[in-house]
């Protein structure tokens, strides 16, 4: 199914980069259906048979930040050499240092920064 969304995204925009973006992933090891393994096998299949995914994107909606885990789940994503965006980051210190401070992470959405419905994007320089 994810094919589909990027082939038809291609044409409609070819100077588009194509992330994907899934939630859980960084947020938590609780959750057994979204684990960092499981996201890395879809990214390579996606990439693999469509060859058009070009970015990793994780939702970041944190109560409480285990700052190890999200530090090792970079470390493990950046292995696939493509750029990591943090999305919907809840304003919270540490994920914000890990962001800034990885290597890989070329940018970071920021989820009501400043007022309860804003957006803001950030970029890594």
């Amino acid at each position: 199914m994810s094919n589909q969304f990027f082939e038809t995204a291609r044409p409609a925009d070819p100077w588009a980069t194509l992330f994907m973006n899934e939630f859980n992933v960084v947020e938590t090891c609780d959750d057994v259906n979204s684990t960092v393994d499981a996201y890395i096998s879809m990214l390579r299949r996606v990439k693999g048979s469509s060859g058009m995914l070009e970015g990793i994107c994780l939702e970041s909606h944190f109560t409480k930040p285990n700052i190890p885990f999200v530090r090792a789940t970079l470390d493990k994503l950046a292995t696939l050499g493509m750029p990591i965006w943090l999305t919907e980051a809840n304003y919270l210190e540490g994920v914000l240092r890990e962001g800034f401070s990885h290597p890989s992470v070329n940018g970071i959405t920021l989820w009501t920064a400043i007022h309860p419905y804003a957006n803001l994007k950030v970029r890594v320089s």
